[in-house]
Order: C-alpha cells, then structure tokens, then sequence
C-alpha cells in the first residue's frame, strides 16, 4: 500500500474555492443533487461557525469536516443556493458543466471505503495540505499514507472493471 509519504509531508498548502468544495462533495456522494444538498446544509451554518475561526486555513478545514459530516449522514437538506456542477469560476472566468468524465469519476469514487475516500478527494483536489487533511481525519499522516494508497487501489480498479464488457452488460 506504498503511497510516497515524503510527498504527502512536502506538498505545499493549496487554496480552496467554491467549485472544489462542490467537487469534494460529489466524489463524497456520486450524486449531484445530494452533493448540492450537502453543500446547502453546511453553508447553512456557516456564519455561526466561521466567526469563531481565525484563520481561512481554519474555516476551510472546518467546512470540510462539515461537508464531509453532512455528505456521509445521508440526511435530507434543502438545496435552495446550492451550487451547480460548475468549473472554471475560480479563475474569474464563466462556470461551465462539470463534464461526463468527472461525472463517472464520481460514480467510483463514491464507492470507496472511508476514510480513504475522504482522504483521497481532499488530497487529489489539493483542497489542504497532508498535514491539515490527517489533523481533518484525525490520522497519524502515516495512516494517511496508507488509507490514500489503498483508496487509489480501489478507485484504479473500479475505473478498470468498469471498462471491460461483460461489466458493462451485468
């Protein structure tokens, strides 16, 4: 399960936008309407919460946690202000559709066991740092090592059982 635990020590601390949260949530659900519903629910307390937080590192890792709560509980929110499958919007530019490939990325992804689902989504997205995603999972960055590298093991051969014929007919 050897994933490159130097690499996960000395990438640098990203930026997150709107869109990868959006983006986080879909991997989390595999649906775009519960990832909206998902998103709707956390934003709904984000006023009261972020506050309280010093730091944008901190309220980014706070709505995270709190996508992530909202995303795995399976409950029911209103989606009203929700974004839309949107990419693009965080370069100033316009937001267009998600495309197909990133849709039936989703798909998969969604099917791998937590918490290296989580895992992987925040650190392919590069939404934190290694160190900021194993404080979010509450992991040793070890166990984060590990729980990456088995979850792309996973995803790789969903993607590649997806590809052959007779999945595709079952």
């Amino acid at each position: 399960m050897g994933f490159n635990l130097r690499a996960l020590q000395t990438a640098p601390p990203p930026s997150p936008t709107l869109s990868e949260f959006y983006r986080f949530a879909l991997l989390l659900t595999g649906s775009p309407v519960a990832a909206q519903k998902a998103l709707a629910s956390a934003f709904a307390d984000v006023q009261a919460s972020l506050d309280q937080l010093r730091s944008e590192e901190q309220r980014h890792a706070w709505l995270a946690i709190r996508l992530r709560e909202e995303c795995l509980s399976g409950e029911e929110a209103p989606a009203a202000g929700a974004p839309r499958l949107l990419r693009g919007d965080e370069a100033g530019g316009p937001a267009a559709v998600l495309d197909l490939e990133a849709y039936i990325m989703a798909q998969h992804f969604c099917r791998i066991a937590e918490p290296g689902r989580t895992a992987l989504a925040l650190f392919y997205l590069d939404l934190f740092s290694p160190s900021r995603i194993a404080d979010i999972l509450k992991m040793r960055i070890e166990d984060l090592a590990n729980a990456v590298g088995t979850a792309r093991q996973r995803l790789q051969q969903s993607l590649l059982e997806a590809g052959r014929p007779e999945s595709i007919a079952g």
